[in-house]
């Protein structure tokens, strides 16, 4: 950072939200710097037909500053982004997986929307800490640069979004690097932020990604993913949803079929219905569920044992660990609220959601919830010995259906 930057007082986060840090930024000095896309910057070649639909409905897109995007693989959803960066002309930052995808992002912009024989223009940039008119990192190294580790090479995740034991405890040597970084993005005006498949990241990455966010509330947000997170707990879909904005455009398979993108291949499934006495063998053991899931939520022993759990007694304590996986949380939730009729004190603000929004206690549920209780309690070494009301519930259930195969 310049010399003009580091001699200006450290703001708080109160103060780089709500588009305070742009003041902050002037008064630390202006920098040098294209804040436009030229008119010789532009896409080479046709649009196909599912990328023509949704740049001609763009601007009704945009009417909440957000984009999202849900688009198959390899139906070009990297061009696409860039074109909305070029058609919104203003600063980007565009957050990636992995080092080969953004990699990807800045070869398909020179190739495909600079001059025939141009070079990379040194307003591209790959360095959060230097960022330029397009600037292309990793959630990984966003986390990196906000929390001040220092390292020389930034590894390449061995899976999408992989993340290192101390990155996933969002270590790092204090919050001097964190204004730093979100102060050089607000220098450069940033007016459009990219997140290619912003899901399943990291809890310590979200943080991150959210305090980005909070310092350019006026940006526009353009998500593109492939696979949305449909399968995630309803905490973890509210969060990705209050990012990426609701989906505004989808681009389905036959599209991809018909443009001859994609191979078409049709699969086979054969169905079959039980026989009767396996029907009768399903019937008996939902019934033998749903008696277990009463006789549960009636169990004085057990609930107490639910509520007294470390992550219900001190979910502020255990943030880190719920917030890692929160499906378990939301099912202690779900079941004390049937139990007693009203959710955890201050559980739904852990959770993110109104309690209208909370789901009923299902078996699948209930499932979770048993898996937990059995294991080990959080910030314990031994299993939770007031499981044994699970275990009493879960043994007389097994003898009941044994008898009952017996006959």
């Amino acid at each position: 950072m310049s010399g003009a930057a580091t001699a200006v007082s450290r703001p708080d986060a109160g103060y780089l939200r709500g588009g305070a840090c742009a003041r902050w930024a002037e008064s630390a000095g202006a920098m040098a710097k294209p804040t436009a896309f030229t008119n010789d910057i532009a896409f080479k070649h046709p649009w196909r037909s599912y990328q023509q639909r949704v740049l001609d409905e763009l601007s009704g897109h945009l009417d909440d500053n957000h984009l999202h995007v849900v688009a198959a693989p390899g139906s070009g959803k990297t061009v696409l982004g860039l074109e909305v960066i070029r058609r919104l002309g203003k600063p980007a930052l565009v957050l990636a997986p992995t080092l080969t995808i953004r990699n990807q992002w800045v070869d398909r912009f020179v190739a495909l929307f600079m001059p025939d024989g141009a070079e990379r223009p040194d307003w591209i940039s790959t360095d959060v800490r230097a960022p330029g008119l397009l600037t292309v990192v990793t959630y990984q190294a966003l986390h990196m640069a906000r929390t001040g580790e220092d390292r020389t090479e930034e590894p390449e995740p061995e899976e999408e979004n992989g993340a290192s034991a101390d990155e996933e405890n969002g270590e790092g040597s204090g919050d001097e690097p964190v204004c730093e970084v979100i102060a050089g993005l607000c220098r450069q005006e940033i007016g459009t932020i990219v997140v290619d498949e912003a899901h399943h990241l990291r809890a310590a990455w979200w943080r991150t990604l959210q305090a980005v966010r909070d310092a350019l509330p006026d940006a526009t947000i353009v998500a593109l993913t492939a696979t949305p997170p449909y399968d995630v707990s309803p905490h973890e879909w509210h969060r990705y949803t209050r990012l990426c904005g609701p989906v505004d455009a989808e681009v389905s398979i036959p599209e991809l079929v018909v443009e001859r993108n994609l191979c078409p291949h049709q699969d086979y499934v054969h169905f079959s219905l039980p026989t009767a006495e396996e029907t009768d063998l399903i019937r008996r053991f939902r019934a033998q569920v749903t008696a277990m899931q009463g006789a549960l939520v009636r169990d004085a022993a057990f609930i107490e044992a639910v509520r007294s759990h470390a992550w219900i007694g001190d979910p502020e304590y255990n943030m880190e660990a719920i917030l890692d996986d929160p499906e378990p949380f939301s099912a202690m939730v779900i079941f004390l609220t049937e139990a007693t009729g009203e959710p955890p004190e201050g559980a739904l603000r852990i959770l993110g959601m109104p309690g209208e929004m909370l789901q009923p206690l299902t078996p699948a549920w209930l499932e979770t919830l048993l898996t937990q209780m059995r294991g080990p309690a959080a910030g314990a070494t031994d299993p939770d010995p007031r499981y044994r009301a699970v275990a009493r519930h879960q043994h007389q259930q097994a003898r009941g259906h044994r008898a009952d195969r017996a006959h």
